[in-house]
């Protein structure tokens, strides 16, 4: 919905501002593009409309993660693990919950690089002969939990003091794109050690 009302403005010609409003959409921004001048009363009409929708959807999805919260609370077995999930830096209410739907029993996998390959971290390999060339990081992939844990790891760098500082020296011989894959493989490691052995994420001290 975001994209359409983006698409309509800038077909408009309206080039919106390139701050953190425009990321978060707060209710001052909502309202900043309810009040812009089209100059056209149906593109004022549509925008207005697409608006009210954005909004709606919204009000639902505030109502879906109030029903799940309620949920979670009611089983202890579930709410024990969320709960420790929720003390590693960068996990939100969702993702740990989406990680516990997907995933329901962590032993299953029962080595790391098992968890690893399964959401789509582990390296691609072309073997060719006796040479196997590393071509990045695998196709195969839970998409959509892979890119809820490199969305947590970019807020893990900004929160976890070790992982800030491991962040600097990966970026130092490699892109951010690149160094940002190393940090959510280390935030997946925190995951299975704090949901397998049922403790909460403690603070690595960095001198």
């Amino acid at each position: 919905m975001k994209n359409r009302i983006k698409s309509l403005l800038y077909f408009s010609g309206i080039k919106l501002p390139e701050n953190s409003e425009l990321k978060h959409w707060s209710a001052n921004f909502i309202k900043y593009l309810s009040e812009l001048d089209l100059n056209h009363k149906e593109k004022k009409i549509t925008v207005n409309l697409l608006l009210e929708s954005l909004k709606q959807i919204r009000e639902q999805l505030v109502k879906v993660l109030k029903e799940l919260r309620i949920l979670v609370r009611e089983d202890q077995g579930i709410n024990k693990i969320i709960g420790h999930l929720l003390t590693i830096p960068g996990i939100s209410f969702t993702t740990a919950l989406t990680l516990f739907t997907e995933i329901m029993d962590i032993r299953r996998f029962g080595k790391f690089d098992k968890f690893v390959a399964y959401i789509g971290f582990a390296p691609d390999i072309d073997s060719s002969g006796e040479n196997d060339n590393i071509l990045g990081i695998t196709q195969r992939q839970q998409g959509y939990l892979r890119n809820l844990l490199i969305e947590a790891a970019w807020m893990a760098v900004r929160k976890d003091p070790a992982m800030t500082a491991c962040f600097a020296n990966l970026t130092q011989r490699m892109s951010k794109q690149r160094a940002i894959i190393r940090i959510a493989k280390k935030l997946l490691s925190r995951i299975m050690y704090v949901w397998a052995n049922q403790k909460d994420y403690v603070f690595s001290v960095v001198s």
